[in-house]
């Protein structure tokens, strides 16, 4: 009886430092997603702070409405990629609104004659990456998807330039 519950207490165990490990990796995994909205929305900010002159909370609405959508897009070509739907229109999409907010942020930062400036550049590349980021992460997890229900072959072999070097006609059997 004894022996069981350290079984069962060693299974829990094991379990839990697996799931533990998936918090991390998968925190790991979005931290920098939600850091490039963050800035994203701040450039938004500044813009909306700048041109609307429409009460102290409008700025807030816009600058969330306009980072929300990028992200409902995003969101939307994930959900259709993970149940085999068709995710080009919304991806294209999403990367059309970031477009649209990454000139917004770029055209409040820049200089004079929309010159680049540090700020400029680094609020327009933070909205223009996010559909990216966004789109890597669902495609990496529908890739694993696939492969775990045996619809894709694992990754085939790859060799250094060492081996194809030292050992081409071996190496070229093997591949």
């Amino acid at each position: 009886m004894g022996n069981a519950v350290t079984t069962t207490n060693n299974s829990w165990a094991r379990i839990a430092t697996a799931l533990r490990a998936v918090a991390w990796r998968d925190a790991a995994l979005i931290v920098p997603v939600i850091l490039v909205n963050v800035g994203a929305f701040m450039g938004q900010l500044t813009w909306a702070r700048l041109n609307l002159d429409a009460g102290p909370w409008m700025p807030w609405v816009f600058a969330a409405a306009l980072e929300t959508t990028g992200i409902y897009l995003a969101w939307e070509a994930h959900a259709a990629l993970m149940a085999g739907d068709a995710a080009l229109r919304l991806r294209l999409a999403s990367y059309g609104v970031a477009g649209l907010v990454g000139f917004l942020n770029y055209s409040v930062h820049a200089g004079p004659g929309w010159g680049a400036t540090p700020s400029a550049l680094a609020f327009g590349a933070m909205s223009a990456l996010s559909p990216w980021l966004w789109s890597i992460r669902s495609r990496s997890m529908h890739r694993a998807e696939l492969r775990a229900t045996g619809l894709i072959d694992s990754r085939a072999v790859r060799f250094s330039m060492a081996r194809w070097v030292l050992y081409p006609r071996w190496t070229f059997r093997v591949w």
